[in-house]
């Protein structure tokens, strides 16, 4: 009997050990805990930060991502402004609103490095360069960026303002205008053309960035004091997320079937989502930062956001280094 209690003892001990050892196994390699922000709901051309997850990168880093839906730009802004997320995605023109105003916050990151604002219209229309839009009744949101943007757009390429017929409509409204061929061009994204297209319309577009105007578009962005005391994690961070879009690259239908396990009622065309990602994929550099790392952005490009931004929003433009860094990619 007594040989039998030290044997439960002995095993009850190596037990509780054995616990102990495995808990703190447990924490050791939980990760440092990320709280990240999207912009909006999940669409393709962030899916690459959930195959980044799926594929492991940011769990080698050490780092535990939490990666979270959102309601705008403005929203994740205010989330990491406010301390409430640790990273945020952004539009960065609206992060340069944001850091204008004295909001500490700064972009670390771009996955899509010039602007998707387009004139798109249906082939028959016969438009083929930016003067041709003269005459053409142009479906636009009152705030959305395409048409903030088209003066600049306009005076760049020629085209005489008072000679375009002006339709404002609602966000929802102006892609179905143009398929119903109400009117002859929408000011939209270019990557909204594949879902288009789908319901049978033969469309093209005009790219600004195609034609001399373009804002640097989504990004990361971080508080100025995570940048002062979390730089290890931010490098992480940035390096890991840069391998998710060259995967995404390599194999965008792997990147698009991640996002669809988690938004299957969001995303539910594989073909369009997977023509949607490549077409934000090509956004990854402009010609000033090719041959960088995925994600690290060119300061010219910023100077042209500040300058578009200032001339036709009335921003207050800072000095640029105000608004972004590179400093959490590897040199090399």
């Amino acid at each position: 009997m007594v040989f039998a209690r030290q044997k439960f003892k002995w095993a009850f001990s190596m037990a509780a050990v054995l616990g102990l050892v495995l808990s703190l196994g447990a924490s050791v390699y939980a990760g440092e805990k990320i709280q990240f922000q999207n912009w909006w709901v999940w669409n393709p051309n962030i899916s690459p930060f959930h195959l980044a997850i799926d594929n492991g990168y940011y769990k080698a880093e050490g780092l535990d991502v939490n990666y979270v839906e959102g309601k705008g730009s403005a929203y994740a802004i205010q989330a990491v402004g406010a301390g409430r997320a640790d990273i945020g995605v952004s539009d960065l023109g609206t992060a340069a609103f944001a850091i204008s105003k004295n909001t500490p916050i700064k972009a670390i990151f771009s996955f899509l490095q010039s602007g998707p604002q387009s004139a798109v219209s249906h082939r028959e229309t016969g438009i083929k360069i930016p003067k041709d839009l003269e005459g053409k009744r142009i479906a636009f949101g009152p705030a959305d960026s395409g048409w903030i943007l088209f003066p600049a757009f306009a005076a760049a390429n020629g085209i005489d303002m008072s000679k375009i017929i002006q339709v404002a409509a609602g966000p929802s409204s102006i892609k179905q205008l143009l398929l119903a061929k109400k009117v002859d061009v929408a000011l939209t994204y270019f990557t909204s053309v594949p879902e288009m297209a789908a319901q049978g319309a033969d469309l093209i577009y005009l790219r600004y960035a195609d034609y001399k105007v373009s804002l640097i578009g989504g990004g990361l962005v971080v508080h100025t004091n995570t940048i002062k005391n979390r730089g290890a994690m931010l490098r992480k961070f940035v390096r890991a997320s840069s391998k998710g879009f060259a995967a995404a690259r390599k194999d965008p239908e792997k990147s698009v079937a991640g996002l669809m396990k988690r938004a299957p009622m969001t995303i539910s065309k594989k073909k369009i989502a997977v023509q949607n990602l490549k077409m934000s994929l090509s956004l990854l550099h402009t010609k000033r930062s090719k041959g960088k790392a995925i994600g690290w952005m060119a300061p010219e490009d910023w100077e042209d956001t500040i300058r578009l931004l200032a001339k036709y929003r009335k921003m207050k433009a800072l000095a640029v280094d105000r608004y972004y860094t590179n400093a959490f990619f590897q040199k090399n």
